[in-house]
């Protein structure tokens, strides 16, 4: 597989950002980054509200995706290059207006992404290492195949009613 580049913007360089292109498709492309949407305006100056409102946009793409993670053990290949991109994006606006500002607003996007959150679930998220993210899937899992048991789709019950 090659790495394909669409646009000029620095950041689509980056390998875990970068789609993957070969044998006729794309894997991991997003517009919003690599095609036309992902193109920079140079001739715009945004104001420090506008760039704490995409600091506030990125930390709730990076929650959201990582959030997906963690509650349906899933990784998309789109999934991880947005999520790159986003932390790159915040990195870049943390240097232009400092620490501080970046910081408080991660902190208000966490808050109220983490509101409605089952609280023992929002704690494996925040604070849990590896092993109870794993243990955290097994058991998701293990509930959908306990609700799923009986239901159209499931092979054994669809050939005892043939």
């Amino acid at each position: 597989m090659e790495t394909l580049f669409i646009n000029a913007n620095k950041l689509t360089r980056d390998p875990s950002i970068a789609p993957l292109v070969g044998g006729g498709f794309a894997v991991g492309y997003v517009d919003e980054i690599h095609g036309e949407g992902g193109v920079e305006i140079e001739s715009f100056n945004p104001t420090r509200h506008e760039v704490l409102q995409l600091v506030k946009h990125y930390a709730q793409a990076i929650l959201h995706i990582k959030w997906g993670w963690l509650t349906m053990d899933c990784v998309g290949s789109s999934d991880r290059r947005e999520r790159n991109f986003a932390i790159a994006r915040i990195e870049q606006i943390r240097t232009c207006i400092g620490t501080t500002l970046v910081e408080s607003v991660m902190d208000e996007v966490c808050s109220e992404f983490g509101a409605d959150k089952d609280q023992r679930t929002w704690g494996i998220f925040c604070r849990g290492e590896a092993r109870e993210w794993a243990a955290f899937a097994d058991e998701c899992m293990a509930q959908f195949d306990k609700e799923w048991d009986g239901k159209p789709g499931d092979k054994e019950n669809d050939e005892a009613a043939e």
